[in-house]
């Protein structure tokens, strides 16, 4: 067994993850699905016969430095708190705002793949091309109830931003996406969200912000309603 298999064993140890091993290499995969976009940790491909159907795939290399193997392991569980949600969510009104995670998965080279439903085109290209979409009011605060659901979960989503919004066209419905910055609700803001989403009292490191609890909620809250400002 070479090295960076008994890594792998133990980092999946560590993620308390139910990641199940293919029998494909990350060649083989991705013989089936074209790249549409690609983030910080994970490149994102769409199937090409079944359009329903997203994967992002992560690299796992034995050379990397512990803070990339840790932003690797947030990015999972991140992931896997989200599709907790989604599973043990009853209120389907919920749940259309949430992307479907279908399943947690490695290759034979040692990669992972996180298989999603593909939840349509995020709002800032739908600007950036200029394809005008009504968002009725309803949506927008059935958005936000579903929003409100994550916090009374204790989950925050710390990095809510126009590309990580979507809008479902089937469905008529907005959904949240990329859940890499996903975690349990704590005080710990540092190295969450983008900048241009951030509130004014945390840019200006307001001392009486910063001692509030769960001002991380408040982040979610701000960054989403900025979100939407262009469809208010």
């Amino acid at each position: 067994m070479n090295i960076l298999n008994i890594l792998l064993i133990l980092f999946h140890q560590l993620l308390f993850i139910n990641i199940i091993k293919t029998n494909l290499s990350t060649n083989d995969l991705l013989d089936d699905y074209f790249l549409i976009s690609v983030s910080i940790f994970g490149e994102i491909y769409i199937h090409h016969e079944n359009e329903d159907e997203v994967i992002k795939v992560i690299i796992f290399e034995s050379k990397s430095s512990n803070d990339y193997l840790q932003n690797v392991k947030r990015e999972l569980s991140g992931y896997d708190l989200i599709k907790k949600f989604y599973d043990e969510e009853k209120n389907i009104i919920y749940r259309k705002n949430i992307c479907e995670i279908l399943g947690f998965y490695s290759t034979t080279d040692n990669h992972y793949y996180i298989k999603m439903r593909h939840c349509g085109q995020n709002i800032l290209d739908l600007i950036k091309n200029k394809e005008y979409i009504n968002i009725p009011w309803i949506e927008i605060k059935s958005f936000m109830n579903t929003l409100n659901a994550l916090h009374e979960n204790r989950i925050e989503l710390r990095d809510v931003k126009m590309p990580n919004i979507t809008w479902n066209e089937n469905l008529k419905c907005l959904v949240f996406i990329d859940y890499g910055l996903t975690n349990k609700i704590n005080d710990n803001i540092k190295d969450s969200g983008t900048g241009y989403y951030y509130s004014p009292y945390l840019i200006n490191n307001d001392k009486e912000y910063l001692n509030l609890k769960n001002k991380s909620i408040h982040e979610d809250r701000y960054s989403t309603l900025i979100s939407l400002l262009f469809f208010v």
